[in-house]
């Protein structure tokens, strides 16, 4: 492959016709520039590409040891801010992601499970927790995946 400057391992790889995915960009900076800044947070955290690698492949390994499928999607309801994106990308590496209004009440969550026909329900744990989330997908029978603000710890249940 030839090297393009100027521009990011992505754009380079895009500019010679290859089909880049965002996780597969994400690896790429992650192995080339593993300390570069990849998800900044406001008075927060800031992740580099390599940490940022790590936690989007934890996410994806969780539903893969889950049998989650390529054509299955996934419903994510939390707030915005780190760990919201850390799933976003994370559940979209592996299959379907649905990020839900976590201000639903339960019908609202039950409606979007039955209607987009959702195999699982990412969550947050502790003060992010979103219960009426929580109800709606036991209440349909999905698994709950709970995700800590920081990504440290990874709940099934």
């Amino acid at each position: 492959m030839s090297t393009v400057t100027g521009c990011s391992p992505g754009t380079a790889l895009a500019r010679e016709g290859l089909i880049l995915t965002v996780p597969a960009a994400i690896r790429s900076h992650a192995q080339q520039s593993p300390d570069h800044p990849a998800l900044v947070v406001a008075d927060g955290p800031t992740l580099g590409y390599a940490q940022l690698n790590a936690h989007v492949e934890a996410v994806g390994a969780t539903l893969a040891d889950l049998g989650v499928a390529r054509t299955d999607t996934i419903g994510i309801a939390l707030r915005d801010g780190p760990a919201m994106a850390i799933s976003f990308l994370g559940v979209s590496a592996v299959s379907g992601a649905a990020p839900l209004n976590p201000s639903y009440r339960e019908p609202e969550f039950d409606f979007e499970i039955e209607d987009l026909g959702l195999a699982a329900m990412v969550v947050g744990t502790g003060a992010a927790e979103i219960p009426a989330a929580v109800a709606a997908a036991n209440g349909r029978g999905i698994p709950v995946i709970r995700i800590a603000a920081d990504h440290t710890d990874t709940d099934l249940t």
